[in-house]
């Protein structure tokens, strides 16, 4: 088996999620890497790996006509791998959807060991309530 660099073993999996292929994107992660979303909105801050892929294929069940994840960049710094991904789609409910998220990688021995997927929750929460909730929703 010829290594592969962190950087393609990213975009190895960044295209598996783009197709769809959870499993083919999971094969790359280690069972116990550490999946984080940061932010204060109702996701699961710190997970598993298998907890990351079920929030993933929750969230693209609701795109039936697929969720496009687009390398927008990527940086490399040791272990360290960096992506920008464009990422858009059509809601069930017909709305368009749009984001961009900053996917921070840790790549040891050939599988992914961490992931921090930075991007924009409230976009994602927007189009996932009922039109007028966000109205309704308390900011303080």
């Amino acid at each position: 088996m010829v290594a592969s660099s962190g950087v393609e073993i990213v975009r190895r999996f960044i295209e598996a999620i783009d197709r769809g292929d959870s499993e083919g994107a999971f094969e790359l992660v280690s069972p116990g890497a550490i999946c984080v979303i940061p932010g204060s909105l109702p996701l699961r801050q710190s997970q598993s790996a298998s907890d990351y892929a079920e929030v993933l294929g929750g969230v693209r069940r609701a795109f039936p006509s697929g969720l496009r994840w687009r390398i927008r960049e990527t940086m490399v710094n040791g272990t360290t791998v960096i992506a920008v991904v464009d990422e858009s789609g059509v809601h069930v409910s017909g709305k368009p959807y749009v984001n961009q998220h900053c996917l921070l990688f840790r790549v040891k021995e050939q599988v992914i060991v961490q992931i921090d997927d930075h991007f924009d929750t409230l976009a994602l929460f927007k189009i996932w309530l009922p039109q007028g909730a966000m109205a309704a929703v308390s900011w303080s």
